[in-house]
């Protein structure tokens, strides 16, 4: 059996810094006499984002410890972005117009075929994409996604983050509009046949996406992975499905922290 911690939405500002400090250390509190194989970290570390450094104070004030309290190697964790962890005023009118005006898989693959397209719509990204190469290395993680193999007690097993915050704007305005080229999802899962298990995770619900996209990637990570770990909406809530004869598991965090609202749930 293995057991994975799964947290998500912290929404770190520096200017409210000791009480972010305060509640991280009181889940690593929590965290001490636990035993966990790997640790998922499903999007929104920060609640705006304000450079690469910024992201990195996030992380020595959450991940750091809380990886340090399981004593898990760094290569057993994974993160994915969430909508709060991008920009959202770099971006060109005319591209956002392109991308939000597609509505099927082949006119997204049309659209980025277009290599200064494609480009332009990753501007919003370009801080967090610096701080996730930096973490772990242009061979492991693409603009879209994010993937890694990793060996505990000599079995294998399959890590795969899905940058599904790419063209999120809006949480409200977002819901079954956004994107994703599923061209990516299969690169994501391509080296991934002789894993014992292999672990999704983005920060959105399937919901979220384009109808077309969605039924796409649904039968694509139904088939490939065991369980899905999402956030964004800071409930917890857990789903299971029989699909082909393989169980799905979804997984859904709370809030791991949020200081601006009154109606989300905590805890990981």
């Amino acid at each position: 059996m293995i057991r994975i911690l799964h947290f998500s939405d912290f929404h770190y500002k520096n200017d409210s810094d000791l009480d972010f400090r305060i509640a991280a250390q009181d889940i690593c509190n929590q965290l001490k006499k636990e035993s966990i194989d790997f640790a998922v970290f499903t999007g929104d570390l920060v609640n705006s984002d304000k450079g690469p450094a910024h992201f990195m104070n996030a992380k020595s004030i959450l991940i750091d410890p809380i990886l340090a309290t399981l004593n898990l190697p760094h290569e057993r964790f994974m993160m994915v972005p969430g909508n709060h962890d991008k920009t959202r005023d770099r971006e060109m009118d005319a591209i956002r117009e392109k991308f939000s005006s597609c509505n099927s898989v082949k006119e997204l693959e049309k659209i980025l075929s277009d290599e200064r397209q494609r480009n332009e719509s990753l501007v919003d990204m370009t801080n967090y994409l610096e701080f996730a190469e930096s973490l772990y290395g242009a061979d492991a993680h693409s603009k879209f996604y994010w993937s890694r193999k990793v060996s505990v007690n000599g079995k294998t097993y399959g890590l795969v983050g899905l940058n599904s915050a790419w063209r999120s704007f809006d949480s409200e305005k977002d819901r079954g509009q956004l994107l994703f080229p599923i061209v990516e999802v299969r690169n994501a899962f391509a080296d991934m046949n002789d894993c014992e298990m292999i672990f999704c995770a983005m920060h959105h619900d399937l919901s979220d996406f384009k109808n077309d996209i969605e039924d796409n990637m649904s039968q694509i990570l139904e088939k490939k992975c065991s369980i899905l770990f999402t956030g964004h909406y800071h409930k917890c809530k857990t789903r299971y499905t029989y699909v082909d004869n393989k169980g799905f598991i979804h997984s859904i965090a709370p809030a791991t922290y949020n200081r601006y609202d009154t109606g989300s749930q905590y805890g990981f």
